[in-house]
């Protein structure tokens, strides 16, 4: 391993020790429902959500409610410290700790960081 892949799996795990937060990954097959090849798994990372600004699209329709968020919601795996199946596009995740233990649906996984694994994440 490099100096710089020392260094940025340090800054990782400092980061992580801070602001990561355990979440569950529900895994799912292409008909929404578990997928028996992929274990669901429980993991600490760094949930950052979009700052609720929510536009109503009924034009303040009290029978309608639709709405949507501009800001969206991220989840960050240290690839130092995850090595479970790999997440996909339509797959859960659930904040087990914030209140309510809401979800959120994977809407695109990023590889490209050299130190985490990126999830954008939509309302589920």
């Amino acid at each position: 391993m490099s100096e710089l892949d020392d260094l940025r799996a340090e800054l990782t795990d400092a980061v992580d020790d801070v602001m990561g937060e355990p979440v569950l990954l529900a895994f799912l097959d292409g008909e929404q429902q578990s997928d028996p090849f992929r274990e669901n798994v429980a993991v600490d990372a760094i949930l950052r959500c979009g700052a609720g600004h929510v536009f109503n699209l009924s034009k303040g329709s009290k029978k309608e409610r639709t709405s949507l968020s501009a800001e969206p919601s991220f989840l960050e795996l240290a690839r130092s410290d995850y090595d479970g199946p790999m997440p996909r596009t339509g797959d859960k995740v659930q904040a087990l700790t914030r209140a309510g233990k809401p979800w959120f649906e994977v809407l695109d996984v990023s590889e490209r960081d050299a130190s985490r694994i990126i999830l954008e994440l939509g309302e589920a």
